[in-house]
This record gives structure tokens, C-alpha cells and sequence, in this order.
């Protein structure tokens, strides 16, 4: 019987279309993540003129660009990117608006005194870009929240609640069909970034946050009756809960990781960053445990009122 949901789980999730670009957005955040990445250099550019540069030997990770006259050098400085120019007497050209670090960097660069990081650390700093991109792969509570918020919609509840299974059985086969998008998107997602499989870790994020990711989805399906107003709770809800607020506690630190620290998916994409640093950092997963199971048991102990349950009489 449970067969039997799933398969009818699995065929009405390929035809929503919603459904399929969550589904989706792990997959197309993880390219545009290597992208950037691939393209993603801490040092600045620099331009010699043809057939006159400064006798130096530039790292391979540092990009040179040729111009071929004095004039084209300095049109390439004030284009739109950062990029620095070097004279045959090793004098930069630059045109102000880069900053002192770049020019720092790029003067070290023609004395010979900058060696370029490895290819390791310069992984150590895209760091933030490849945890976000797993941590998109656990926003699977959103198809949860559609796939319920369908029953609601096109009133097929009170078809679920006359069938002569279990409550938990309809239920749990749209749990295991978003658990497995959620699995499927984390992994194909470290398929692409060519990241760490490594199965003690990724199941004990998966297990952490699949369910952390199933009660976001719970929750809002209590209020949203149909997918108009699915999409409207899921607006601000992965605005600024799931990305704005973890993204910047993240990267900028200070007073927006202390705000950070109130929020679950926070201590969800930090415990995704410890994991691609190999330093796991226990008390965030130990953290999005203990919500977990408390959040979890409260639902039971109210799932009696909620528009999925059979009423009980009074």
C-alpha cells in the first residue's frame, strides 16, 4: 500500500511545475556556483603593452592581458573591471577606483614578492559559495509544503482521511518523496562541485537537515490553502529566513551572526561549512537535533487541529 502512494507522490510531483523547479534550484545554484568559482581570482588583472613588458614572471594564477599601444593600456584601466597596468619601467597604471589591497597585491606581484596562493587555499576561500550551494539542496521542505497545500486545494482531504489506511501512511509518502529530492540534490550537487562524498558526514546532514527542512514545510502548510498563498508564505519565508539571514551571518560575521544565531537554517548552513572545511562543528548539529525533535513532538501533539487530521468529535 505504502508502494502504491509513493508512486502516486512521485507522478503528481513531476507534473507541478513548482514542484519541479525547487526541485531544480539546487541543480542550477550548484553551476552557477562553479562558475564563479572557476572564474573567481583574488588577485588583481593585470595589462602589459605587446612586445614591451616588464621583465617579470607572473604566477599562473595571476590573469596578463596584452594592449597593443599606451593608449589601449589605459582605455583597458578605465574599463569597467579592476585591472592594473604595467609599464616597461614596472610604474602601474591605474585610474582610481581600484582598491588599496589590488594595488598593494599588484605591486608585490611586479617586484616578485607576492606568491600566489595554492590551488587549496584558494578552495578554502570559495568555501561559502560551495556551502550555500549544498545547503540549497535541504530547501526540499518547500515541495512538502506545495504537495500538501494540493490536497487542500483541490479537496481530496477528506478522500485521505476515508481511505482505509493509516493517516501516517499518505503522509510519509510525501516525506519520502521529498527526502529523496532533497538526497538527490545534495548529491548531485557535490557531483558538480566536485566536492567530498563522504558518507558519515552527508548522513548526518541529511538527517538533520531533511527534517529541519520537513517541518518549514509543515509548519506553513497549516496556514496556505492553496498554492497562490503557498507562494506567498515561501516568499518572505526563503527571502529572509532560509537566504538573506544565513547568507550574511555567514559572510559578514559580527553583529549579523549573533542575529544569525537565532535562526535554524543558520546553524544548518554552518554546520554544511564546517563539513566542506573538515572542521564539523557539533554544537550546531546538536542544536538543529534538539529543534528538531521538540518541534516534531509538538506537531504530533497538535496535529489533531490541523486541516489534514480527522476531527475528533466532540
Amino acid at each position: 500500500m505504502f508502494l502504491t502512494y509513493l508512486r502516486k507522490e512521485w507522478h503528481l510531483s513531476v507534473r507541478n511545475f513548482f514542484i519541479v523547479m525547487i526541485a531544480l534550484f539546487p541543480l542550477l545554484f550548484s553551476w552557477a556556483t562553479l562558475a564563479l568559482t572557476t572564474a573567481y581570482s583574488p588577485y588583481p588583472k593585470i595589462v602589459v603593452l605587446a612586445g614591451q613588458a616588464p621583465v617579470v614572471n607572473f604566477p599562473e594564477q595571476v590573469s596578463v592581458e596584452v594592449a597593443a599601444t599606451a593608449e589601449s593600456l589605459r582605455a583597458r584601466v578605465s574599463d569597467i573591471d579592476t585591472a592594473i597596468g604595467v609599464l616597461p619601467n614596472k610604474q602601474l597604471v591605474i585610474d582610481g577606483r581600484e582598491g588599496k589591497e589590488a594595488v598593494e597585491q599588484a605591486k608585490a606581484l611586479v617586484q616578485g614578492k607576492l606568491h600566489p596562493a595554492t590551488e587549496e587555499a584558494r578552495q578554502t576561500r570559495a568555501v561559502p559559495f560551495f556551502a550555500f550551494a549544498l545547503y540549497s539542496s535541504f530547501l526540499a521542505g518547500g515541495i512538502l509544503l506545495f504537495k500538501l497545500v494540493e490536497e487542500r486545494e483541490y479537496q481530496t482531504i477528506d478522500l485521505l482521511k476515508t481511505q482505509p489506511v493509516p493517516q501516517i501512511v499518505p503522509l510519509a509518502a510525501k516525506m519520502a518523496i521529498v527526502s529523496l529530492l532533497a538526497i538527490s540534490g545534495f548529491l548531485f550537487s557535490l557531483l558538480i562541485l566536485g566536492g567530498p562524498l563522504r558518507v558519515g558526514d552527508a548522513a548526518l546532514l541529511l538527517l538533520v537537515g531533511v527534517p529541519l527542512c520537513l517541518l518549514l514545510g509543515l509548519c506553513t502548510a497549516y496556514y496556505a490553502t492553496n498554492q497562490a498563498q503557498a507562494i506567498a508564505l515561501l516568499k518572505p519565508v526563503i527571502t529572509v529566513v532560509i537566504i538573506l539571514l544565513p547568507l550574511l551571518g555567514l559572510l559578514l560575521g559580527g553583529i549579523m551572526h549573533t542575529i544569525a544565531l537565532f535562526n535554524p537554517f543558520y546553524w544548518l548552513l554552518q554546520a554544511i561549512y564546517g563539513y566542506y572545511l573538515n572542521q564539523p562543528i557539533t554544537a550546531y548539529l546538536l542544536a538543529i537535533s534538539g529543534f528538531v525533535i521538540i518541534s516534531s513532538i509538538l506537531i504530533v501533539f497538535t496535529w489533531h487541529k490541523s486541516p489534514y487530521a480527522i476531527q475528533q468529535a466532540e
